[in-house]
This record gives C-alpha cells, sequence and structure tokens, in this order.
C-alpha cells in the first residue's frame, strides 16, 4: 500500500469512528491550498468531517487528497490538502499515525530529538535499577 493510500485509509478509518478526523499538513508541500492568513506557518491541522457544524461544503476524499470549504473565524475558505502533504492523522483524543518522513524537517528534526531524549531517560532509569539489583 501506497503512503498516500494508507493516509486516506487512515483518515477514512478515523472520520468513520470518531465522525471526525484532524490532519495535520505540511503547508510547503506543494498543491496545499488554504486561506492566505495561515500561509506563514510551517504546518496545520485541519478538522475534516461529513457531519460537522458548520457542514464542509463539497467535501470531497479521493487518492489525491482531501478537499472541502472549511469555515475559519466564520468565514468560508477552499481547502485542498493532497495526501502527500499529511504528516499527521489523529482524533481528538491523538490517537492515530504520524508520517514524519512527510513532515517539515525541523518539525520531524524536534520529534526525532524528543524521543531520542525520552529513550535516554528510559536507559538512565534502567542502569540506575540494575545497579541495586
Amino acid at each position: 500500500m501506497s503512503n498516500d493510500a494508507e493516509k486516506k485509509e487512515t483518515a477514512e478509518r478515523i472520520m468513520r469512528r470518531e465522525g471526525e478526523v484532524i490532519l495535520t499538513v505540511n503547508l510547503s508541500a506543494l498543491g496545499v491550498v488554504v486561506p492566505d492568513h495561515l500561509r506563514g506557518k510551517e504546518w496545520l491541522n485541519l478538522r475534516w468531517g461529513k457531519d460537522l457544524e458548520p457542514a464542509i461544503e463539497n467535501l470531497v476524499i479521493n487518492r489525491h487528497g482531501i478537499s472541502g470549504v472549511l469555515a475559519f473565524g466564520g468565514n468560508k475558505h477552499l481547502c485542498v490538502v493532497p495526501w502527500k502533504s499529511v504528516f499527521g492523522a489523529h482524533d481528538s483524543a491523538q490517537r492515530g499515525c504520524v508520517w514524519l518522513a512527510d513532515a517539515p524537517a525541523a518539525v520531524a528534526a524536534k520529534v526525532l530529538a524528543e524521543a531520542a531524549e525520552r529513550e535516554q531517560k528510559k536507559t538512565r532509569r534502567t542502569r540506575k535499577t540494575n545497579l541495586w539489583n
């Protein structure tokens, strides 16, 4: 299964289960369309669902991505999100998937550094525990 197909399947599964999915989007990826006032950000979380209030007009989910008219502060904007730009899909409780290879470089580096730090702390705790055994 391709990355795009996996992202689509994951987003649809979360949407079926929870009624909505939050997609984390790399705004520098080709083909992403969001309101101009959001373009200066590196990434953005966008909430998608079939029964949201306000409703998403013209919601389309296909093998290329997801698109529809989303409301931002009461103003409606067409948003287009190719699957290649998605690097996270989760529900409101943060359960989901991350595709670090598609994240902005700074985000991926931060996540990897935090994971390495957690692993070091875990290793130190294990060593201390082993000293007493």
